[in-house]
Protein backbone atom coordinates (compact mmCIF):
# COMPACT_ATOMS: atom_id res chain seq x y z
CA UNK A 1 0.00 0.00 0.00
CA UNK A 2 2.77 2.37 0.94
CA UNK A 3 4.66 1.22 -2.11
CA UNK A 4 1.69 1.97 -4.34
CA UNK A 5 1.17 5.32 -2.66
CA UNK A 6 4.84 6.18 -3.03
CA UNK A 7 4.66 5.24 -6.71
CA UNK A 8 1.65 7.49 -7.25
CA UNK A 9 3.36 10.39 -5.51
CA UNK A 10 6.49 9.94 -7.60
CA UNK A 11 4.48 9.84 -10.77
CA UNK A 12 2.57 12.88 -9.60
CA UNK A 13 5.77 14.79 -8.84
CA UNK A 14 7.25 13.80 -12.19
CA UNK A 15 4.08 14.90 -13.91
CA UNK A 16 4.11 18.22 -12.08
CA UNK A 17 7.77 18.80 -12.91
CA UNK A 18 7.13 17.84 -16.52
CA UNK A 19 4.16 20.17 -16.55
CA UNK A 20 6.25 22.99 -15.09
CA UNK A 21 9.03 22.29 -17.61
CA UNK A 22 6.50 22.31 -20.43
CA UNK A 23 5.01 25.48 -19.04
CA UNK A 24 8.45 27.13 -18.91
CA UNK A 25 9.13 25.96 -22.48
CA UNK A 26 5.80 27.32 -23.69
CA UNK A 27 6.44 30.56 -21.84
CA UNK A 28 9.84 30.90 -23.51
CA UNK A 29 8.34 30.14 -26.93
CA UNK A 30 5.53 32.61 -26.34
CA UNK A 31 7.99 35.22 -25.13
CA UNK A 32 10.20 34.66 -28.18
CA UNK A 33 7.19 34.98 -30.50
CA UNK A 34 5.94 38.08 -28.71
CA UNK A 35 9.42 39.59 -28.93
CA UNK A 36 9.53 38.98 -32.69
CA UNK A 37 6.07 40.45 -33.17
CA UNK A 38 7.03 43.45 -31.06
CA UNK A 39 10.22 43.91 -33.05
CA UNK A 40 8.24 43.76 -36.30
CA UNK A 41 5.84 46.49 -35.16
CA UNK A 42 8.71 48.58 -33.84
CA UNK A 43 10.28 48.29 -37.31
CA UNK A 44 6.98 49.20 -38.97
CA UNK A 45 6.59 52.16 -36.62
CA UNK A 46 10.14 53.30 -37.29
CA UNK A 47 9.65 53.13 -41.05
CA UNK A 48 6.36 55.02 -40.79
CA UNK A 49 7.93 57.67 -38.55
CA UNK A 50 10.81 58.11 -41.00
CA UNK A 51 8.86 57.97 -44.26
CA UNK A 52 5.17 58.25 -43.49
CA UNK A 53 4.68 55.21 -45.73
CA UNK A 54 3.88 51.72 -44.40
CA UNK A 55 3.98 50.22 -47.91
CA UNK A 56 7.78 50.58 -47.91
CA UNK A 57 7.85 47.58 -45.58
CA UNK A 58 4.52 45.84 -46.30
CA UNK A 59 5.03 45.70 -50.09
CA UNK A 60 8.09 43.40 -49.92
CA UNK A 61 6.38 41.24 -47.27
CA UNK A 62 3.26 40.84 -49.38
CA UNK A 63 5.37 40.08 -52.45
CA UNK A 64 7.30 37.42 -50.51
CA UNK A 65 4.03 35.85 -49.33
CA UNK A 66 2.92 35.77 -52.98
CA UNK A 67 6.07 33.89 -53.97
CA UNK A 68 7.79 36.89 -55.49
CA UNK A 69 4.86 37.73 -57.74
CA UNK A 70 3.66 41.35 -58.10
CA UNK A 71 1.26 42.19 -55.30
CA UNK A 72 -0.29 45.53 -54.35
CA UNK A 73 -3.29 44.54 -52.30
CA UNK A 74 -6.92 45.26 -53.27
CA UNK A 75 -7.61 47.49 -56.29
CA UNK A 76 -8.86 51.04 -55.92
CA UNK A 77 -12.66 51.38 -55.62
CA UNK A 78 -14.61 52.40 -58.74
CA UNK A 79 -15.44 56.04 -59.33
CA UNK A 80 -13.45 59.14 -60.22
CA UNK A 81 -12.80 62.51 -58.67
CA UNK A 82 -10.52 65.54 -58.97
CA UNK A 83 -7.63 67.06 -57.02
CA UNK A 84 -6.85 70.77 -56.84
CA UNK A 85 -3.99 72.67 -55.24
CA UNK A 86 -1.27 75.29 -55.58
CA UNK A 87 2.51 75.27 -55.95
CA UNK A 88 4.55 78.15 -54.49
CA UNK A 89 8.08 79.21 -53.58
CA UNK A 90 8.43 81.49 -50.58
CA UNK A 91 4.73 82.29 -50.87
CA UNK A 92 4.89 83.26 -54.56
CA UNK A 93 3.19 81.10 -57.21
CA UNK A 94 5.32 78.86 -59.42
CA UNK A 95 3.93 78.87 -62.96
CA UNK A 96 4.19 75.92 -65.37
CA UNK A 97 5.35 73.52 -62.65
CA UNK A 98 4.75 69.86 -63.39
CA UNK A 99 2.35 68.24 -60.89
CA UNK A 100 1.87 64.50 -60.66
CA UNK A 101 -0.06 61.93 -58.68
CA UNK A 102 0.21 58.22 -59.32
CA UNK A 103 -1.97 55.20 -58.77
CA UNK A 104 -0.50 52.58 -56.39
CA UNK A 105 0.99 50.55 -59.26
CA UNK A 106 2.57 53.63 -60.80
CA UNK A 107 0.21 54.88 -63.51
CA UNK A 108 0.84 58.66 -63.49
CA UNK A 109 -1.65 61.51 -63.85
CA UNK A 110 0.15 64.71 -64.83
CA UNK A 111 -0.72 68.37 -65.30
CA UNK A 112 0.96 71.82 -65.06
CA UNK A 113 0.24 74.86 -62.94
CA UNK A 114 -1.24 78.05 -64.35
CA UNK A 115 0.17 81.57 -63.92
CA UNK A 116 -1.05 81.64 -60.30
CA UNK A 117 0.51 78.28 -59.46
CA UNK A 118 -2.87 76.51 -59.34
CA UNK A 119 -3.44 73.04 -60.77
CA UNK A 120 -6.34 70.64 -61.27
CA UNK A 121 -5.97 66.90 -61.82
CA UNK A 122 -9.08 65.23 -63.23
CA UNK A 123 -10.35 61.69 -63.80
CA UNK A 124 -8.52 60.27 -60.78
CA UNK A 125 -9.63 56.89 -59.42
CA UNK A 126 -10.87 57.09 -55.85
CA UNK A 127 -8.22 56.69 -53.16
CA UNK A 128 -5.40 58.43 -51.27
CA UNK A 129 -2.72 60.36 -53.18
CA UNK A 130 0.35 62.40 -52.33
CA UNK A 131 0.88 65.01 -55.08
CA UNK A 132 4.43 65.91 -56.11
CA UNK A 133 5.52 69.00 -58.05
CA UNK A 134 8.66 70.36 -59.63
CA UNK A 135 9.99 73.03 -61.97
CA UNK A 136 13.36 73.94 -63.52
CA UNK A 137 15.64 75.27 -60.80
CA UNK A 138 13.64 73.69 -57.97
CA UNK A 139 13.74 70.44 -56.04
CA UNK A 140 10.64 68.29 -56.28
CA UNK A 141 8.26 68.98 -53.40
CA UNK A 142 5.22 67.40 -51.74
CA UNK A 143 2.77 68.69 -49.13
CA UNK A 144 4.20 67.82 -45.73
CA UNK A 145 3.05 67.82 -42.12
CA UNK A 146 4.78 69.77 -39.34
CA UNK A 147 6.79 66.58 -38.75
CA UNK A 148 7.99 66.68 -42.35
CA UNK A 149 6.01 63.61 -43.42
CA UNK A 150 4.18 63.46 -46.78
CA UNK A 151 0.50 64.40 -46.53
CA UNK A 152 -1.97 62.39 -48.60
CA UNK A 153 -5.31 63.61 -49.89
CA UNK A 154 -8.25 61.26 -50.43
CA UNK A 155 -10.03 61.60 -53.75
CA UNK A 156 -13.71 60.63 -53.76
CA UNK A 157 -16.18 60.04 -56.54
CA UNK A 158 -17.49 63.25 -58.17
CA UNK A 159 -15.75 65.42 -55.56
CA UNK A 160 -12.87 67.89 -55.96
CA UNK A 161 -10.41 67.30 -53.14
CA UNK A 162 -8.09 70.16 -52.17
CA UNK A 163 -4.45 69.39 -51.38
CA UNK A 164 -2.29 71.43 -48.99
CA UNK A 165 -0.04 73.97 -50.70
CA UNK A 166 3.20 72.51 -52.10
CA UNK A 167 6.23 74.65 -51.20
CA UNK A 168 9.19 74.22 -53.56
CA UNK A 169 12.78 74.78 -52.49
CA UNK A 170 15.54 75.97 -54.81
CA UNK A 171 17.56 73.14 -56.27
CA UNK A 172 21.16 72.81 -55.16
CA UNK A 173 23.02 74.34 -58.08
CA UNK A 174 25.76 76.44 -56.53
CA UNK A 175 29.31 76.65 -57.80
CA UNK A 176 31.30 74.07 -55.87
CA UNK A 177 34.52 76.06 -56.24
CA UNK A 178 38.09 74.84 -55.75
CA UNK A 179 38.43 71.86 -53.42
CA UNK A 180 41.49 70.51 -51.64
CA UNK A 181 42.36 66.86 -52.20
CA UNK A 182 43.08 66.33 -48.50
CA UNK A 183 39.65 67.67 -47.52
CA UNK A 184 38.02 64.70 -49.21
CA UNK A 185 40.83 62.21 -48.73
CA UNK A 186 41.45 61.98 -52.49
CA UNK A 187 44.21 59.41 -52.92
CA UNK A 188 45.55 57.28 -55.79
CA UNK A 189 44.76 53.58 -55.38
CA UNK A 190 46.81 52.07 -58.18
CA UNK A 191 47.76 52.40 -61.85
CA UNK A 192 48.08 49.94 -64.71
CA UNK A 193 47.94 49.64 -68.49
CA UNK A 194 45.16 47.58 -70.01
CA UNK A 195 44.47 46.33 -73.54
CA UNK A 196 41.10 45.24 -74.93
CA UNK A 197 40.19 43.40 -78.17
CA UNK A 198 38.01 46.14 -79.61
CA UNK A 199 38.79 48.48 -81.21
CA UNK A 200 41.75 46.47 -82.43
CA UNK A 201 44.83 47.27 -80.36
CA UNK A 202 42.91 49.46 -77.92
CA UNK A 203 45.04 50.31 -74.88
CA UNK A 204 44.76 52.81 -72.05
CA UNK A 205 46.59 54.01 -68.96
CA UNK A 206 44.36 53.48 -65.95
CA UNK A 207 44.49 55.35 -62.65
CA UNK A 208 42.24 54.38 -59.77
CA UNK A 209 41.30 56.84 -57.02
CA UNK A 210 39.41 56.84 -53.73
CA UNK A 211 37.81 59.75 -51.92
CA UNK A 212 35.46 60.35 -49.02
CA UNK A 213 32.30 62.43 -48.87
CA UNK A 214 29.41 62.49 -46.41
CA UNK A 215 30.90 59.72 -44.26
CA UNK A 216 31.26 57.24 -47.12
CA UNK A 217 34.40 56.11 -48.95
CA UNK A 218 33.98 56.01 -52.72
CA UNK A 219 36.32 53.59 -54.45
CA UNK A 220 34.55 53.57 -57.83
CA UNK A 221 36.56 56.41 -59.47
CA UNK A 222 38.73 55.35 -62.43
CA UNK A 223 40.53 57.50 -65.00
CA UNK A 224 41.31 56.04 -68.45
CA UNK A 225 43.82 57.97 -70.57
CA UNK A 226 45.03 57.49 -74.17
CA UNK A 227 48.60 56.21 -74.23
CA UNK A 228 49.59 58.34 -77.22
CA UNK A 229 48.71 61.68 -75.56
CA UNK A 230 51.71 63.97 -75.08
CA UNK A 231 52.59 65.57 -71.72
CA UNK A 232 51.13 68.93 -72.81
CA UNK A 233 48.28 67.67 -75.00
CA UNK A 234 44.76 68.62 -73.83
CA UNK A 235 42.56 65.52 -73.51
CA UNK A 236 38.80 66.01 -73.97
CA UNK A 237 36.97 64.72 -70.91
CA UNK A 238 34.24 62.10 -71.18
CA UNK A 239 32.28 61.38 -68.02
CA UNK A 240 31.04 57.78 -67.77
CA UNK A 241 28.38 56.96 -65.17
CA UNK A 242 27.98 53.20 -65.12
CA UNK A 243 25.06 51.34 -63.49
CA UNK A 244 27.30 48.97 -61.50
CA UNK A 245 30.98 48.41 -60.64
CA UNK A 246 33.19 50.61 -62.85
CA UNK A 247 35.67 47.81 -63.49
CA UNK A 248 32.89 45.75 -65.11
CA UNK A 249 32.79 48.28 -67.94
CA UNK A 250 36.51 48.54 -68.60
CA UNK A 251 36.18 47.46 -72.23
CA UNK A 252 33.90 50.46 -72.87
CA UNK A 253 36.19 52.89 -71.05
CA UNK A 254 39.31 51.63 -72.80
CA UNK A 255 37.53 51.76 -76.16
CA UNK A 256 36.78 55.47 -75.79
CA UNK A 257 40.18 56.25 -74.26
CA UNK A 258 41.84 54.64 -77.28
CA UNK A 259 39.96 57.17 -79.44
CA UNK A 260 41.49 60.15 -77.64
CA UNK A 261 39.13 60.73 -74.70
CA UNK A 262 40.04 60.99 -71.05
CA UNK A 263 37.33 58.81 -69.54
CA UNK A 264 36.48 59.79 -65.95
CA UNK A 265 34.38 56.84 -64.82
CA UNK A 266 32.47 56.02 -61.68
CA UNK A 267 29.52 53.93 -60.48
CA UNK A 268 27.02 53.99 -57.59
CA UNK A 269 28.32 52.80 -54.21
CA UNK A 270 26.37 50.70 -51.74
CA UNK A 271 26.61 53.27 -48.96
CA UNK A 272 24.31 55.62 -50.91
CA UNK A 273 21.59 53.01 -51.38
CA UNK A 274 18.85 54.17 -53.78
CA UNK A 275 19.51 57.87 -53.15
CA UNK A 276 20.06 59.29 -56.64
CA UNK A 277 20.91 62.75 -55.28
CA UNK A 278 23.76 61.41 -53.15
CA UNK A 279 25.19 59.47 -56.10
CA UNK A 280 24.95 62.66 -58.19
CA UNK A 281 26.76 64.67 -55.50
CA UNK A 282 29.57 62.11 -55.57
CA UNK A 283 29.78 62.56 -59.35
CA UNK A 284 29.70 66.34 -58.96
CA UNK A 285 32.69 66.23 -56.62
CA UNK A 286 34.49 63.86 -58.97
CA UNK A 287 34.00 66.35 -61.80
CA UNK A 288 35.52 69.06 -59.65
CA UNK A 289 38.58 66.91 -59.00
CA UNK A 290 38.98 66.38 -62.74
CA UNK A 291 38.37 70.03 -63.66
CA UNK A 292 41.02 71.23 -61.21
CA UNK A 293 43.58 68.88 -62.70
CA UNK A 294 43.81 66.79 -59.53
CA UNK A 295 43.35 63.57 -61.52
CA UNK A 296 45.44 64.67 -64.52
CA UNK A 297 46.25 68.27 -65.55
CA UNK A 298 45.68 67.48 -69.23
CA UNK A 299 41.95 66.84 -68.86
CA UNK A 300 39.93 69.45 -70.76
CA UNK A 301 36.32 69.99 -69.64
CA UNK A 302 35.64 73.03 -71.83
CA UNK A 303 33.30 70.83 -73.93
CA UNK A 304 32.11 68.33 -71.34
CA UNK A 305 30.57 65.08 -72.63
CA UNK A 306 28.95 62.17 -70.80
CA UNK A 307 27.72 58.63 -71.36
CA UNK A 308 25.47 56.56 -69.12
CA UNK A 309 23.05 53.67 -69.18
CA UNK A 310 20.24 52.00 -67.27
CA UNK A 311 20.17 53.27 -63.66
CA UNK A 312 23.11 55.59 -64.44
CA UNK A 313 20.84 57.68 -66.69
CA UNK A 314 18.85 58.86 -63.66
CA UNK A 315 22.06 59.83 -61.86
CA UNK A 316 23.30 61.73 -64.93
CA UNK A 317 20.02 63.64 -65.17
CA UNK A 318 20.26 64.71 -61.52
CA UNK A 319 23.95 65.63 -61.92
CA UNK A 320 23.17 67.89 -64.88
CA UNK A 321 20.43 69.61 -62.87
CA UNK A 322 22.61 70.34 -59.82
CA UNK A 323 25.99 70.90 -61.47
CA UNK A 324 27.41 74.30 -62.36
CA UNK A 325 29.14 72.58 -65.31
CA UNK A 326 27.67 72.94 -68.79
CA UNK A 327 27.49 69.69 -70.74
CA UNK A 328 27.97 69.86 -74.50
CA UNK A 329 26.13 66.56 -75.14
CA UNK A 330 25.29 63.23 -73.49
CA UNK A 331 24.50 59.65 -74.49
CA UNK A 332 22.23 57.21 -72.69
CA UNK A 333 21.95 53.50 -73.47
CA UNK A 334 18.89 51.64 -72.24
CA UNK A 335 18.26 54.42 -69.76
CA UNK A 336 15.44 54.68 -67.23
CA UNK A 337 13.26 57.67 -68.07
CA UNK A 338 10.04 57.15 -66.11
CA UNK A 339 9.85 54.84 -63.09
CA UNK A 340 6.10 55.46 -62.82
CA UNK A 341 5.23 53.98 -66.22
CA UNK A 342 7.93 51.33 -65.77
CA UNK A 343 6.37 50.18 -62.50
CA UNK A 344 2.91 50.16 -64.08
CA UNK A 345 4.22 47.95 -66.90
CA UNK A 346 5.70 45.52 -64.38
CA UNK A 347 2.63 45.27 -62.16
CA UNK A 348 0.40 44.78 -65.22
CA UNK A 349 2.49 41.79 -66.29
CA UNK A 350 4.11 43.42 -69.34
CA UNK A 351 7.61 42.98 -67.90
CA UNK A 352 9.31 39.94 -66.38
CA UNK A 353 11.97 41.12 -63.97
CA UNK A 354 14.43 39.06 -61.93
CA UNK A 355 13.56 38.67 -58.25
CA UNK A 356 16.10 41.24 -57.05
CA UNK A 357 14.52 43.98 -59.19
CA UNK A 358 11.03 42.99 -58.08
CA UNK A 359 11.92 43.50 -54.44
CA UNK A 360 13.82 46.71 -55.23
CA UNK A 361 10.62 48.08 -56.76
CA UNK A 362 8.48 46.84 -53.88
CA UNK A 363 10.76 48.61 -51.40
CA UNK A 364 10.02 51.95 -53.05
CA UNK A 365 6.55 51.74 -51.56
CA UNK A 366 3.37 52.39 -53.50
CA UNK A 367 3.57 55.22 -56.01
CA UNK A 368 0.47 56.98 -54.66
CA UNK A 369 2.08 57.24 -51.18
CA UNK A 370 5.75 57.84 -52.06
CA UNK A 371 5.92 59.51 -55.50
CA UNK A 372 9.28 61.03 -54.52
CA UNK A 373 10.85 57.55 -54.49
CA UNK A 374 9.80 57.11 -58.11
CA UNK A 375 10.40 60.69 -59.28
CA UNK A 376 14.16 60.39 -58.77
CA UNK A 377 14.08 57.76 -61.54
CA UNK A 378 11.90 59.85 -63.87
CA UNK A 379 14.10 62.20 -65.96
CA UNK A 380 11.23 62.53 -68.43
CA UNK A 381 9.66 65.22 -66.21
CA UNK A 382 12.80 67.39 -66.31
CA UNK A 383 13.60 66.86 -69.99
CA UNK A 384 13.86 70.60 -70.65
CA UNK A 385 17.02 70.79 -68.52
CA UNK A 386 18.95 68.26 -70.61
CA UNK A 387 21.67 69.11 -73.16
CA UNK A 388 21.73 67.59 -76.68
CA UNK A 389 21.28 63.85 -76.25
CA UNK A 390 21.61 60.56 -78.12
CA UNK A 391 19.18 57.85 -76.99
CA UNK A 392 20.11 54.24 -77.72
CA UNK A 393 17.76 51.36 -77.00
CA UNK A 394 17.04 47.83 -78.14
CA UNK A 395 13.65 46.25 -78.74
CA UNK A 396 14.92 43.17 -76.87
CA UNK A 397 15.60 45.03 -73.63
CA UNK A 398 13.76 43.07 -70.93
CA UNK A 399 14.99 45.21 -68.02
CA UNK A 400 14.19 48.72 -69.26
CA UNK A 401 11.73 48.50 -72.17
CA UNK A 402 12.06 50.54 -75.36
CA UNK A 403 8.95 52.48 -74.33
CA UNK A 404 11.11 54.31 -71.76
CA UNK A 405 13.28 55.89 -74.47
CA UNK A 406 10.29 56.52 -76.75
CA UNK A 407 8.56 58.42 -73.95
CA UNK A 408 11.76 60.34 -73.19
CA UNK A 409 12.25 61.22 -76.85
CA UNK A 410 8.77 62.77 -77.04
CA UNK A 411 9.40 64.85 -73.90
CA UNK A 412 12.81 66.02 -75.13
CA UNK A 413 11.46 67.06 -78.52
CA UNK A 414 8.53 68.86 -76.90
CA UNK A 415 11.04 70.77 -74.77
CA UNK A 416 13.10 71.74 -77.83
CA UNK A 417 16.16 69.68 -76.81
CA UNK A 418 18.25 68.39 -79.77
CA UNK A 419 17.81 64.61 -79.72
CA UNK A 420 19.05 61.76 -81.88
CA UNK A 421 17.95 58.15 -81.55
CA UNK A 422 19.17 54.68 -82.44
CA UNK A 423 16.60 51.92 -81.88
CA UNK A 424 17.63 48.43 -82.93
CA UNK A 425 16.39 44.87 -82.74
CA UNK A 426 19.26 42.73 -81.48
CA UNK A 427 21.55 42.66 -78.44
CA UNK A 428 20.22 42.95 -74.88
CA UNK A 429 19.99 45.51 -72.07
CA UNK A 430 23.78 45.69 -71.64
CA UNK A 431 26.13 46.13 -74.58
CA UNK A 432 29.74 45.07 -74.27
CA UNK A 433 32.87 45.55 -76.34
CA UNK A 434 35.25 42.61 -76.46
CA UNK A 435 36.42 39.59 -78.41
CA UNK A 436 32.84 38.72 -79.42
CA UNK A 437 31.79 42.22 -80.38
CA UNK A 438 28.88 42.02 -82.82
CA UNK A 439 28.36 44.07 -85.96
CA UNK A 440 25.58 45.95 -84.16
CA UNK A 441 27.88 46.89 -81.29
CA UNK A 442 30.55 48.04 -83.74
CA UNK A 443 27.97 50.22 -85.47
CA UNK A 444 26.78 51.65 -82.14
CA UNK A 445 30.34 52.42 -80.99
CA UNK A 446 31.07 54.25 -84.26
CA UNK A 447 27.76 56.14 -84.04
CA UNK A 448 28.45 57.27 -80.47
CA UNK A 449 31.92 58.47 -81.49
CA UNK A 450 30.45 60.44 -84.40
CA UNK A 451 27.85 62.01 -82.11
CA UNK A 452 30.40 62.95 -79.42
CA UNK A 453 32.93 64.35 -81.90
CA UNK A 454 30.19 66.31 -83.63
CA UNK A 455 29.27 68.16 -80.42
CA UNK A 456 32.89 68.33 -79.25
CA UNK A 457 33.77 70.33 -82.34
CA UNK A 458 30.58 72.41 -82.26
CA UNK A 459 30.88 76.01 -81.18
CA UNK A 460 28.92 76.61 -77.92
CA UNK A 461 26.69 79.27 -79.53
CA UNK A 462 25.74 76.81 -82.29
CA UNK A 463 23.71 74.72 -79.83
Amino acid sequence: MQSSLRCCVLHSKAGCEGSRAGSRSNTRSRSCWEWRVSLFWILVGTVWAATGCISVITNPIEMAMAGGEPHLGPPLPPGQGMLAGQVVHEGKPVADAVVLVAQPAGTPHVTHTDAEGHYLLTDLPQGPYVPIAGAPGFEYGMPRSILGLPVSVTVQDHVTAVAPVIELELELRDVLGPVAAETYGLEPAGSYVVETPFPKGARAQVHRWTFERAEAVNDSLYLYLPLDAGPQDPIPMLLALYPNATRNWEDISVGFASQGFGVVAMSPIGARGRNVTEHALDARLMLQFASQGLLDPRLDDSRLLAISGSYGAAILNKLIRISDREFAAVVTLGGISNAFTGAAAFYSGELEWPLVLRYALAMLGTANERPDSYMQYAPVYSASEMPPILLIHTLKDEMVPLSQSLEYELALRAAGVPVETIYFEDESHYLKLGARTSDTTRFLFASVLDFLHGWLEQEPDAQ
